[in-house]
Formats: structure tokens, C-alpha cells, sequence
């Protein structure tokens, strides 16, 4: 589902199967704008014979100098683990349809969760975006 209320944009989504053991994934969010920043919330469920797991994400992002310039901060943590992701991306436009966008994202945390086995994955890039 996804719906807006007022300044609020709501969405979710759940996903059962059954064929082999009975597991659930789901996930609730919310966004909005706050002043100059577009802000995200979301809460993801993983629910197996074995476990729960519950995922906790945010993002924001800022567009300044009339949309030429863009930054963005990503964090997906798991409290049950202990795990952690945070990702940042700034990017500017040198003339029109074209950007040029750095990236750098690091993983904390060690367990057998999603998060945890990526720990020593940490990356960096950068990147010239010509769009036509």
C-alpha cells in the first residue's frame, strides 16, 4: 500500500510464503519534506521458523544552489545484530545533463545477518554521469 496524509507519504508492503517453511517479510515507512530536506523512515521484518529480524533504515537528502548541487545520507541498522550500514553521496552539475557524483558506504557490525557479512565490503567511488 501507499497513501499521503497531509505533508506524510505512508507505504508498506508484506510478502508471506508458505511452500516450505511459513516466513514473513514486511516493511512499514513514512517520508516527508522538512524545510529543505526530503526525509525517510522505514521499519523491514524478516520473520522465519528460526528468528525475527528487524532492519531499521533512514535517508535524507538536501538539493542546494537551485538543484545543482545534491546530498545524500543512507543508514540501515539492525539492532538485534548490532550491524550497521551508512552510505553518503554528494553531486554536482557542471552544465546541464551532466554530474559528477562521489559515493562512500561502511559496514559495521560482524553476524551472519545481511549487514554483518558484507563488514569488510566498505566502498568508495566516483563517477561522471552524461545523460542524453
Amino acid at each position: 500500500f501507499e497513501t499521503v496524509r497531509g505533508q506524510w507519504g505512508v507505504r508498506g508492503e508484506a510478502a508471506m510464503f508458505v511452500e516450505t517453511h511459513t516466513t514473513f517479510d514486511g516493511g512499514v515507512g513514512v517520508d516527508r519534506r522538512a524545510g529543505e530536506y526530503r526525509i525517510a523512515a522505514n521499519v523491514l521484518v524478516s520473520h522465519g521458523p528460526e528468528d525475527t529480524d528487524v532492519t531499521l533504515v533512514g535517508a535524507a537528502d538536501r538539493s542546494f544552489a537551485r538543484d545543482t548541487r545534491r546530498l545524500r545520507m543512507f543508514a540501515a541498522y539492525d539492532p538485534a545484530d548490532g550491524t550497521a550500514f551508512v552510505r553518503g553521496i554528494a553531486a554536482i552539475s557542471l552544465r546541464d545533463d551532466v554530474w559528477i557524483e562521489g559515493s562512500a558506504g561502511v559496514f559495521g557490525g560482524s553476524s551472519p545477518d545481511t549487514l554483518g557479512r558484507l563488514t569488510r565490503h566498505d566502498f568508495a567511488y566516483a563517477r561522471l554521469k552524461v545523460f542524453f
